[in-house]
């Protein structure tokens, strides 16, 4: 393979035998197609469609996700496109499976980080952090986890970041907070039961 571009993502299937692959300019202005190669021969395989960076596989090399403003999942044996996965309104800038392949965990543009089901493409949750700067010159961030449902739950000082519009009125945690801070919502969220696996 040739190209003008940095190769800026590579991902390896477990065994070895073949490396997908994706190429983009400088700032990620200009992208190409992930393309799949046999490593043994160094023969190209296929190439998947939509420009891909950045890319993950699946810890058992089943499921090819690649980035954009969205994540698109492909069955890494055939390249079908099976699921896409929205959440970003800027680019996602790094993506990674869980351990057991249960979750797509990716992170984008504004800072966020978004979690889905990979059997059903179920968004989650949602991260964000607050980073503080104190008086000492010390950093310290508060966290919020978000629900798709409206409940949250995070770090002990973040409801001075947070208020909801209700209507016309805003609502705050002073007052929505016993109602929508519910850290069991988010526990259960990222469990899923073993009928879920």
């Amino acid at each position: 393979m040739s190209s003008d571009r940095l190769i800026n993502a590579v991902a390896f299937t477990p065994d070895g035998q073949t490396v997908f692959s994706c190429t983009a300019s400088i700032g990620n202005t200009y992208g190409s197609p992930t393309r799949q190669w046999d490593v043994r021969t160094g023969a190209f395989v296929r190439e998947f469609p939509q420009h891909g960076r950045p890319i993950a596989l699946s810890p058992d090399g089943a499921i090819l996700a690649t980035g954009g403003k969205g994540i698109s999942l492909w069955d890494a044996r055939t390249g079908q496109s099976f699921r896409k996965l929205s959440g970003y309104l800027k680019k996602t800038q790094s993506i990674t499976f869980s351990a057991d392949g249960r979750f797509v965990i990716s992170g984008g543009s504004y800072g966020t980080i978004n979690v889905w089901e990979t059997a059903t493409g179920r968004h989650l949750v949602t991260l964000f952090t607050f980073e503080q700067r104190r008086d000492d010159g010390t950093v310290a961030d508060e966290w919020l986890a978000y629900h798709p449902d409206g409940f949250y739950d995070g770090s002990p000082g973040v409801d001075r970041f947070l208020a909801w519009r209700v209507g016309e009125e805003l609502g705050f945690p002073s007052t929505l907070g016993a109602q929508l801070r519910r850290t069991d919502r988010i526990k259960s969220a990222l469990t899923l039961s073993d009928g879920e696996r």
